[in-house]
């Protein structure tokens, strides 16, 4: 009787181990307010992104004279935009 206790407490810690046992559940799915608040999430930052990018364009190109190359720089931030 010992070993058979002893066979099944090791055969049940080896499944266990190997991760044969019970799973946790599974998150549940995003609600529609979850939806909601990521994209909103998402739109302030690629508002803020934009609004950086603006800010870099008007402190750099904003002098009345550039250079050529100053100007091509000037033209790939706005596409940038």
């Amino acid at each position: 009787m010992d070993l058979l206790q002893l066979l099944t407490t090791a055969a049940l810690t080896l499944a266990t181990s190997l991760g044969g046992g019970a799973k946790p559940p599974d998150a549940p799915p995003p609600t529609v307010q979850g939806k909601l608040e990521l994209r909103e999430a998402q739109q302030r930052s690629a508002m803020l992104e934009q609004k950086k990018r603006r800010r870099e364009f008007e402190r750099l190109c904003s002098l009345p004279l550039l250079s050529p190359e100053r100007l091509q720089d000037c033209r790939a931030l706005y596409r940038e935009m």
